[in-house]
């Protein structure tokens, strides 16, 4: 497989990225997610392709540029359609369909066909889980930072990191099976220094 490098990346971000302040986001975003991911590589011997995780954490979130304005905010009923824009716009750039997938599937601790004909969500009609190594541990460090895409968010637009406590409280509140996932992926992958991070980068530990 050929993923593509470091400066194709900046490059595809931009090209999608509707304003300097969207790029900014995404892009930091994206950045912060490959860290953690590969603080858990490196601090519990996953055994993943390394390389693959590092493609994918960098434009896994792609999808939203299209869905921002340029001041970097989008409409909270469509953010859910991230994932699969994100998957269409890679494919349509030609990127590794592994790391397609990665966008395709990252979006909270994975949606079934029940879920969103149950919830009405604006997606196609079919399981959107993760399925490999590499797709749950992208899926998984997603959870552990976030950034504010809403005009009515109060957090600092930039980002915060959550910590796995307080995600587990959020997911319960989709359901206790959603619960029960996140929490299986906290013990197969560990926890990041999350508290390093949030210093380096200046941003609150939620």
């Amino acid at each position: 497989m050929t993923f593509p490098k470091d400066d194709a990346i900046v490059a595809l971000h931009k090209k999608y990225a509707p304003s300097d302040m969207a790029f900014h986001i995404i892009y930091s975003h994206c950045q912060i997610i490959n860290e953690i991911a590969m603080q858990l590589i490196n601090n519990n011997q996953l055994q993943v392709d390394g390389k693959l995780v590092h493609a994918a954490a960098m434009l896994h979130d792609v999808g939203y540029y299209p869905l921002l304005d340029k001041h970097g905010y989008a409409p909270k009923s469509l953010a859910i359609q991230h994932g699969i824009t994100g998957a269409d716009i890679l494919r349509k750039e030609g990127i590794d369909e592994t790391i397609c997938r990665v966008a395709e599937r990252h979006t909270g601790v994975g949606l079934t066909k029940e879920a969103i004909l149950r919830q009405s969500l604006p997606l196609p009609l079919r399981d959107l889980i993760a399925e490999t190594s590499e797709e749950w541990l992208v899926m998984y460090a997603d959870k552990l930072h976030t950034k504010a895409i809403s005009e009515d968010d109060p957090h600092d637009k930039l980002g915060w990191f959550v910590s796995p406590q307080t995600y587990l409280e959020h997911a319960r509140s989709f359901g206790e099976d959603n619960a029960v996932t996140f929490a299986r992926l906290v013990e197969k992958h560990g926890t990041p220094d999350l508290r390093g991070l949030a210093d380096q980068y200046g941003q609150e530990l939620k």
